[in-house]
């Protein structure tokens, strides 16, 4: 395996906290991640797995994921990725946090992955860039509506 790599992401949303908190730890919420064919959540809160079907335009498969912390007060939760759909990855680890910006909302991302090979880094990289970036739009997508 490569070398252990992270990516840092944050954006400013125009909503409360609470509402954009309120989407993202709806865990099955389809609406927040309309990419995918299916979600399937097994479980609640800590400890709850997340099955996210891929279209075959992602090259299809399954991601599944481990809900490692989650904490409402502080509007964070983690997750670990246990099913990688293919992906050249050997590990991924997120953070998401929501917090109050005056009227708005700014979210945390902090995510920490491990390239099957340092071949792999650069499309890791544009893994993590893209998780985020994709889930950011779809928030912003959502709360516009």
């Amino acid at each position: 395996m490569s070398d252990e790599r992270s990516f840092r992401g944050e954006a400013l949303l125009r909503a409360s906290a609470d509402a954009v908190w309120r989407l993202l730890a709806d865990l099955g919420n389809r609406d927040v991640a309309a990419q995918f064919d299916a979600i399937e959540v097994s479980g609640d809160g800590e400890g709850a797995v997340r099955t996210l079907h891929l279209p075959a335009t992602m090259g299809g498969g399954v991601l599944r994921e481990r809900i490692d912390s989650f904490d409402p007060a502080r509007r964070s939760y983690g997750y670990r990725v246990l099913e990688f759909a293919g992906l050249r990855l050997g590990s991924y680890h997120a953070r998401l946090q929501v917090l109050s910006d005056g009227s708005n909302a700014r979210l945390l991302y902090e995510s920490s992955y491990m390239p099957l090979t340092g071949d792999d880094a650069a499309t890791a990289d544009a893994l993590a860039q893209g998780a985020f970036g994709g889930l950011v739009a779809q928030l912003e997508r959502v709360l516009a509506a």
